[in-house]
């Protein structure tokens, strides 16, 4: 099946580039290796159908190992960004903040979401694994959906039907990722008899095999994201005092320090996921009107885009929908909603984009460091957090 996305920059239209031009093997490894494959083989074994009513997840010991490697690995991200960004953070919100982060993490199962707890000292962030699970389908939704509604037409075309739908379910979404698993598995690259016998069609399924693989990077971009964003949000209420309610604490504090645990999670993040957010497009003079042959790449950046790998964006859309699902008992009400919250966070991070944007893409077009934000997600993210400092 032939299905590939594009994107256009004021009328320039290109592929996406971070994986047009690598070898077809190296794409598939990349996206065998994609934490889309590994995280819908842990949360839906055996492709089963996705499990939405059960408090606690049945997972494997392997899997909560992975799990946990991948959470901590995030939580040591922050805290040295945390170190570097504490003067700035201190300065916006006028509050003292400790030098160090003491916390360990805890993952947990059936407790639901994230929590901190401490005695002022030392701390113990709890992520529970219904919260890793929902905030990876809402991902899955977010970043398959075009892909999904488009194999869907495309069939719907094939058999004389009319699919019309404009939204696709975590269902339908998850069936289509299981047929793209199978035709990645069975993709055979390019040939030198294809190119002599002008087989355009194996050469199109390149660049859509390609194309699936850059929205698996984009799966794993929003689902770390999501769990950045929770971690931050956490270590926000450690660093601003409020894991321990004073004796006067009401509904009003409790939504007070709930909103600026986000708005601190924004700030410590926000600068990374702009380099995370960068698109490098390759044009020609001859896309401008000029003479063709000549070409290079454009570095550039859209709020939408950028702002989509936040994970606040995910979280409160659907993560936290999906994740209290599970809990019908969880009381939300002294708690802020999740449009307010999401209004919060969206504001911090447009004041952000409007006064960084110019300069992150300055340092990209004199580095010319792209290739390391072409691995695993993992690599990415570090890279990211390093490329400002």
């Amino acid at each position: 099946m032939v299905i590939s996305l594009t994107f256009c920059v004021s009328g320039v239209c290109s592929y996406s580039q971070d994986l047009i031009g690598l070898p077809a093997n190296k794409i598939k490894e990349v996206m065998e290796g994609s934490f889309l494959f590994k995280g819908a083989q842990i949360f839906y074994p055996d492709s089963q159908k996705i499990k939405t009513k059960d408090p606690t997840l049945d997972l494997t010991a392997e899997s909560k190992a992975l799990l946990e490697k991948q959470v901590n690995g995030l939580l040591i991200l922050l805290s040295k960004e945390y170190k570097r960004k504490r003067n700035e953070l201190e300065t916006f919100f006028h509050h003292p903040m400790p030098t160090k982060l003491k916390t360990n993490l805890y993952l947990t199962n059936g407790k639901g979401g994230a929590d901190v707890q401490g005695d002022g000292n030392s701390f113990r962030i709890d992520i529970d694994y219904a919260l890793l699970e929902s905030d990876f389908r809402a991902s899955m939704i977010n970043s398959l959906s075009a892909m999904t509604l488009a194999r869907l037409r495309y069939k719907a075309k094939e058999t004389g039907g009319n699919f019309t739908d404009t939204t696709a379910t975590a269902e339908q979404v998850f069936s289509e990722f299981l047929e793209v698993k199978k035709e990645v598995n069975e993709y055979k690259p390019l040939t030198a008899s294809d190119l002599l016998r002008g087989n355009m069609l194996v050469g199109m399924e390149y660049f859509n095999l390609a194309d699936i693989g850059n929205a698996m990077l984009v799966l794993e971009k929003q689902y770390a994201g999501t769990l950045l964003f929770a971690l931050a949000h956490e270590i926000g209420h450690i660093a601003l005092g409020t894991v321990i309610k004073p004796d006067s604490a009401d509904d009003k504090w409790t939504q007070a320090s709930e909103l600026d645990a986000d708005r601190f999670s924004v700030l410590l993040l926000s600068n990374a996921f702009m380099v995370l957010g960068v698109q490098r497009i390759f044009v020609t003079s001859g896309q401008y009107g000029g003479f063709s042959g000549f070409g290079g790449y454009i570095y550039w950046m859209e709020k939408e885009y950028t702002e989509a790998f936040l994970g606040y964006g995910i979280f409160f859309d659907k993560g936290y929908e999906l994740t209290y699902s599970r809990y019908p008992n969880f009381d939300k009400s002294p708690y802020p909603d999740a449009g307010t919250r999401l209004a919060t966070a969206k504001d911090i991070f447009g004041s952000l984009y409007k006064s960084d944007r110019d300069k992150i893409l300055e340092k990209f077009r004199r580095r010319q460091k792209w290739a390391v934000f072409n691995g695993y997600y993992f690599n990415r993210m570090n890279e990211a957090f390093n490329f400002l400092h």
